[in-house]
């Protein structure tokens, strides 16, 4: 991939690009070549068209749009996914130019309409996100290095929640199909970014108590839906969604330490399984 010459309309680009880089370069990553493997592999897997930066838009709109699993195998580029998305671009890395540049870039008009999309409808809305990314960055713009990158890593945190919730995992499928007499939890998000279950309205902070009784009461036997509504924001969904996988995972970590007196990470893969076999992670969207 290819970063823009200095003096260029792509000069914030370039700055957040440098600081992706040197991220990964301190966990001893080559950022440029885990991307080059990952936009191959997307290719091979007819996920992207082609290297075209066209093609990048298009798999944004993809993100963004479809129903469809956007599933890859996250063990082959595990390198990519050392740091969280909630850490991968700071406005420290700006500091060294001019505000006159950067708010003249792209990148700061996207964000000034996303910001202003936000206090208006009080959430950035999938629709709105889809409006204004392809109003302002085009096919051309997507030919660098950065968009191209938040691309990649966008499809990868995308499927690491699809293989939270199991979406089109035929065995995942066969699993919860013969569950018959599980308890069932449906937590709803309805067009105002209402959470519901059974009616009743819940805040994230009750959900989070909801949800740990619920599994404790219902363990092993139990399984956990969300059910997401027209213009229902994404942003939410995903909240909720790593907020059951925490519950879950913050239970297994309980009752590792209850049984084998170490913490559930500290376990080996065999007792692991044991922990998993109480609290399985049967959670769909």
């Amino acid at each position: 991939m290819l970063v823009s010459c200095a003096k260029n309309p792509y000069e914030v680009e370039d700055a957040f690009y440098k600081c992706l880089v040197n991220k990964y370069a301190e966990k001893n990553i080559d950022l440029d070549v885990e991307l080059q493997k990952f936009e191959k592999y997307l290719i091979g897997e007819q996920i992207l068209e082609s290297m075209s930066g066209v093609a990048y838009k298009m798999l944004f709109n993809k993100m963004i749009e479809d129903n469809e699993s956007l599933y890859v195998d996250i063990e082959r580029f595990e390198k990519l996914t050392k740091i969280e998305p909630v850490h991968l671009y700071s406005n420290n890395c700006l500091n060294n130019l001019d505000s006159s540049i950067i708010k003249k870039s792209k990148y700061y008009e996207l964000n000034d309409a996303f910001k202003k999309s936000t206090d208006v409808l009080g959430e950035l809305m999938a629709d709105s996100l889809r409006v204004i990314s392809n109003t302002i960055i085009s096919g051309i713009d997507y030919e660098h290095s950065f968009y191209k990158a938040r691309v990649l890593l966008g499809v990868l945190y995308i499927s690491q929640i699809e293989n939270i919730i199991s979406v089109n995992l035929p065995d995942k499928k066969v699993k919860n199909s013969i569950c018959e007499e599980c308890a069932i939890m449906i937590i709803e998000v309805d067009s105002l970014n209402n959470i519901s279950i059974f009616k009743d309205v819940f805040s994230i902070e009750k959900l989070d108590l909801y949800a740990t009784d619920f599994v404790l009461e219902n363990a092993p036997n139990y399984k956990m839906k969300i059910k997401g509504y027209k213009n229902a924001s994404m942003s939410l969904l995903f909240e909720i969604i790593s907020l059951l996988k925490q519950v879950i995972f913050d239970i297994k970590d309980n009752k590792a330490i209850e049984i084998f007196d170490l913490s559930y990470n500290e376990l080996d893969k065999d007792l692991k399984g044991i922990i998993d076999e109480l609290y399985p992670q049967e959670i769909d969207f």
